[in-house]
């Protein structure tokens, strides 16, 4: 059984880190409140981006296939043809720890994709990378950067980009923020194959017809380099928020855990100060029995 004195260095030290916590949580609290309204201000923007990005692709793909046809080639020898790659998929993590649960919740949906192994792999992030090692050791090659989500350095911005942009398909796996207490891995799609946030496997080709002005070719090309590297940049934004938000909730969870056992130490430290009382006053008592 612990001492009295080793009770009151844990009390002491369970306060102290209670304080700590606290004041992390504050400061997480501050840095969403500050970065929250314009995120999902920028979502509404991000995703009608997606969806004027997935028209034009739509539109493409049917041109291309009524051209096909009037040719009597396959788009699979066209698709040859081109000096892109196939497709990639890019696991945006960080490089802070105390992130919460969100990271490894969408690295466990990346990690079924990579076991597919039908794309290339992209990592970002020191956390992202340390999991991808431990789950895969050697196993697939895989492109990493240790970009800031929170303030993408230029230098590292602009390659990654341009590596992104030699591919066919680029699906994004980062954590979404729905609200404090949820937040969510989704995969994006930043390459014009579906429509919205939230992937939408087998959905239907748009219906609309468009006029190009000056050319398709001028606008598919605008949208695949300017716009995609826009979405990247707002997928890092919302990735960002989503860490905090997770960040929250766990400090939130650690300060319940500190404060309960702050009430058992302070119950455990009375019951034996007064144990240690009563032994004494028993002591006085036999001590005075032995004089009279």
């Amino acid at each position: 059984m612990p001492s009295l004195k080793q009770l009151n260095q844990h009390y002491q030290f369970s306060m102290e880190m209670h304080e700590l916590v606290q004041a992390t949580q504050e400061i997480t609290v501050m840095k969403i409140q500050k970065v929250r309204q314009s995120a999902l201000e920028t979502r509404k923007y991000m995703e009608g981006i997606f969806d004027i990005f997935y028209d034009v692709k739509s539109a493409e793909r049917q041109m291309i296939q009524k051209l096909l046809e009037q040719r009597g080639r396959k788009r699979q020898e066209i698709d040859e043809e081109t000096n892109k790659k196939k497709s990639v998929i890019v696991f945006i993590s960080t490089n802070q720890l105390f992130t919460g649960d969100i990271i490894a919740k969408v690295f466990h949906i990346f990690a079924e994709e990579v076991r597919k192994e039908t794309s290339e792999i992209v990592i970002i992030g020191k956390i992202g990378k340390r999991l991808f090692e431990q789950a895969f050791g050697d196993t697939y090659h895989f492109l990493y950067s240790e970009i800031s989500i929170s303030h993408p350095e230029p230098e590292l911005l602009k390659p990654l980009v341009s590596t992104l942009l030699q591919y066919q398909r680029i699906d994004i796996f980062e954590g979404k923020y729905v609200s404090l207490v949820d937040q969510r891995p989704v995969t994006v799609n930043i390459s014009g194959e579906t429509s919205l946030m939230e992937e939408r496997s087998g959905a239907a080709e748009s219906k609309r017809k468009f006029l190009f002005e000056p050319s398709l070719e001028n606008i598919v090309t605008f949208f695949e380099t300017q716009i995609t590297a826009t979405l990247f940049r707002l997928t890092l934004d919302e990735s960002r928020l989503a860490n905090l938000g997770s960040r929250i909730t766990t400090l939130e969870s650690s300060l319940n855990n500190l404060e309960r056992e702050v009430t058992i130490l302070e119950r455990r430290r009375k019951v034996l100060a007064r144990g240690i009382q009563n032994r004494k006053q028993l002591q006085r008592l036999a001590g005075i029995s032995c004089w009279t």
